[in-house]
């Protein structure tokens, strides 16, 4: 956990640790991760990384394979456990705050595989596994900075990152896109919105506007009418 001291700190003085999984589709709530990966920030500088890949007990659909390129051959000859790749996970995440693009997909994917590997006394000792606390999340940023951008998947990582020239090698691989997102957490225009604010002051700034942001979003799908079979 951090401290008081710190909490009063600007957001961007406190190391962040940006997460990522790769998964067999696309809802956190029932998909199984095949790879996961940190890379934590120090003012803004990469100074540790970790990735592995997971072997999730079930197939890998082709549909999810076709996007971030993992195989099942690739994860029964070097994947681990999920609680292995935790473990090599923790040591990125001690004292940092904790960062996700899209961060519901991946905080749901980390708090339900580790349900079982750790008590609740043991879990509340990481901002990322506690329930109550949110983790940092571009995209929400990015949602307001570029609202007035055209075009589907506008939104995406792989999109908002071309825009601004910050290039991912491998993107959809978790490490890539992990560290892609801490770059766009950096980036002028994403920083410049979030200002020197303390980090509690973010983060509430933050899920104020995911909610209006969701709730915009459930006004337009409510406009367009029922789906077409």
């Amino acid at each position: 956990m951090i401290s008081l001291a710190e909490h009063l700190r600007p957001w961007h003085e406190l190391p962040i640790t940006v997460l990522d999984f790769e998964a067999t589709g696309p809802d956190p709530k029932t998909c199984e991760p095949v790879e996961l990966a940190a890379v934590r920030f120090e003012r803004g500088v990469v100074v540790a990384r970790t990735s592995a890949l997971i072997n999730p007990g079930v197939p890998i659909p082709a549909e999810a394979a076709a996007i971030h390129g993992i195989t099942d051959e690739m994860v029964q000859a070097d994947g681990i456990s999920a609680r292995e790749a935790w473990s090599d996970t923790q040591r990125l995440l001690l004292g940092a705050i904790p960062c996700a693009y899209n961060s519901p997909f991946d905080r749901t994917i980390l708090h339900r595989v580790m349900a079982d590997a750790l008590d609740g006394d043991a879990a509340c000792r990481f901002l990322e596994l506690e329930t109550a606390w949110p983790w940092l999340d571009p995209l929400v940023v990015v949602r307001h900075v570029d609202r007035w951008v055209k075009g589907k998947g506008r939104h995406k990582l792989t999109s908002v990152c071309q825009r601004r020239g910050i290039e991912i090698d491998g993107a959809h691989r978790a490490e890539a896109d992990a560290e892609a997102c801490g770059r766009l957490l950096f980036h002028a225009d994403v920083r410049g919105a979030l200002g020197d604010a303390t980090i509690s002051d973010v983060l509430r700034r933050q899920e104020a506007r995911r909610r209006e942001q969701d709730a915009d979003f459930g006004r337009w799908r409510a406009s367009q009418g029922p789906a077409q079979p």
